[in-house]
């Protein structure tokens, strides 16, 4: 069965109807707040997307400048689940007019939804993950010690976080709901990590393990948007993602290939697939060997003739 997407686009909706129409979807859908618009006019532009999980939402889009808010009278609905969101601009965000934070763009600021919060920010591309409070008091005993947290980019964490959130997003539409299960237990183990008030405390083994299976589809979800560069390298993918080669090598050793092998495979599927397009058919195999990553032509063809059993220009002629 296919997850649920819940979506809204001011921009389809007749001007004189847009606010009404996104009040309803925030309060009623998304997280019982009240929006007000920065410049309110005709333009006026909110996206969200939303893909329910068991116990999480992950949220993506785009908002105009926007003052939003939950007031104490809005508490009544008994929302209780945490907000992480980070967006492409600051945010000012004051909570029970206690505690007050401005998170830089790309910064994660979580909150609660059971307490009363004023929010500010300019034009932003948002993401967010919306937590069930049940599910993280289970792996954070003290959730509400420390009710408005801001995450750094610089840690790693909420990169990884992010990241692996934006790979289910959009991998939501072919998942079903026993997989859906798994990486909603997979983004709560490492969102308890990356939330837990002592940014020290050393992972429990089983979470470690997660943040590896996590961290390594990320890896192959970068090798596979990379694989045309004839440049991209292990050295690359470790600047790009602030770790060292030689975890990412463990990290392939562990699942018993290596970034090399991996790399060369799902480059010769990518030739494979172009040799057998016959919207390239008009290209040599130089050409379709160039565009999957291959430099040097003798090297794709003794590497594609041992993976496939027969040479680029004999499958060419079959498929």
């Amino acid at each position: 069965m296919a997850l649920e997407f819940q979506s809204i686009d001011t921009r389809r909706l007749p001007a004189d109807h847009r606010l009404n129409t996104l009040h309803d979807f925030l309060a009623r859908e998304l997280m019982g707040i009240d929006i007000k618009p920065t410049n309110d006019g005709p333009g006026f532009t909110v996206t969200v997307n939303a893909l329910v999980l068991p116990g999480i939402r992950i949220v993506e889009g785009l908002s105009d400048p926007l003052t939003c808010q939950r007031t104490q009278a809005m508490l009544a609905d008994g929302q209780d689940d945490f907000m992480l969101d980070v967006m492409s601009a600051p945010v000012e965000l004051t909570l029970e007019k206690r505690w007050h934070v401005t998170a830089r763009a790309g910064d994660g600021l979580l909150y609660p939804l059971d307490r009363a919060w004023r929010m500010v920010h300019d034009r932003a591309d948002v993401r967010c993950l919306r937590f069930s409070r049940a599910l993280l008091a289970k792996v954070i005993p003290d959730l509400d010690a420390c009710p408005l947290r801001v995450l750094r980019p610089e840690d790693g964490l909420l990169g990884l976080l992010m990241g692996y959130a934006d790979l289910v997003y959009k991998g939501g539409a072919g998942q079903d709901a026993t997989l859906a299960a798994a990486m909603s237990r997979h983004l709560v183990e490492l969102a308890a990590h990356a939330f837990a008030k002592d940014g020290a405390k050393p992972m429990e083994a089983e979470t470690r393990q997660s943040v590896a299976a996590m961290r390594l589809d990320l890896f192959k979800a970068e090798i596979e948007r990379s694989l045309a560069d004839c440049a991209f390298d292990i050295g690359r993918l470790a600047r790009r993602h602030k770790v060292t080669p030689r975890y990412i090598q463990m990290l392939f050793a562990d699942a018993g290939t290596t970034f090399t092998d991996f790399l060369r495979q799902r480059r010769l599927a990518l030739a494979y697939r172009l040799l057998c397009d016959p919207a390239q058919a008009e290209r040599n195999v130089a050409d379709l060997a160039y565009a999957a990553g291959f430099s040097d032509l003798s090297h794709f063809n003794r590497a594609f003739r041992r993976r496939f059993g027969a040479t680029p220009r004999e499958i060419r002629k079959v498929c």
